[in-house]
């Protein structure tokens, strides 16, 4: 992803329990901005919580931040 601030890089992954229903969501990686490198981590672990969810959070923090 890339915004006016920075470059968004990173993996996703989502798991699922003995029974196939989604239960947590993870991303990785590192932004590019005027200021600097940064990387990140986050888990999101809940019923049907997927690597969406952990993206979005991921997101919703670096605009706050104005990383991008």
């Amino acid at each position: 992803m890339k915004t006016e601030r920075g470059i968004l890089f990173g993996k996703t992954r989502s798991v699922t329990d003995g029974h196939g229903n989604f239960v947590l969501g993870w991303f990785v990686g590192y932004v590019v901005s005027e200021d600097g490198t940064y990387s990140f981590a986050c888990a999101a672990k809940g019923e049907n919580t997927m690597r969406k969810e952990a993206r979005a959070i991921v997101e919703t923090v670096l605009k706050e931040k104005e990383l991008l």
